[in-house]
């Protein structure tokens, strides 16, 4: 968490202290929805904590389907603009934001048309780091809220 607080500010602060020099740097402020995600989290255990006694098996679990559709909605939107930024570079197919969004639904769904595809190493590279995160994030969230459910039936 530290990390992609240093990511998302550290930029900022550079910029502050050498304007000319760095004005084009590129800040990558959607990796904010990580710690709008940690935050959420940690609410919700706040939330948890306070009203132990109060605690149905229904608002947990509403609790934790919340949590993983926010990550799921954290993985997308990091792949989106990821992809779209570093597609940027590419002098035969820079994509859109519209493209991007279409490309990574394509991708994660495994239809794979491959009407869309990134042709520089950086974004073959991201879309495969991705899509292995995507491969073992996905299954582990899941799998905790079964875990939920086993436990509090």
């Amino acid at each position: 968490l530290f990390v992609m607080e240093v990511i998302c500010s550290l930029p900022f602060i550079v910029t502050i202290f050498y304007p000319v020099i760095l004005m084009n740097l590129y800040v990558p402020a959607f990796l904010n929805c990580w710690l709008l995600k940690n935050a959420i989290e940690r609410l919700f255990n706040d939330l948890h904590f306070a009203k132990q006694r109060f605690q149905t098996i229904s608002t947990t679990m509403s609790q934790q389907i919340f949590i993983l559709i926010i990550a799921m909605i954290c993985i997308f939107f990091t792949t989106i603009c990821g992809i779209q930024h570093l597609q940027r570079a590419s002098l035969e197919k820079p994509l859109t934001m519209f493209e991007s969004l279409y490309f990574t639904i394509v991708t994660f769904s495994t239809v794979g048309y491959g009407d869309i595809s990134p042709d520089i190493w950086p974004g073959q590279l991201f879309m495969v780091v991705m899509i292995c995160v995507a491969i073992a994030f996905i299954p582990r969230q899941v799998s905790g809220i079964f875990e939920v459910v086993v436990v509090l039936v």
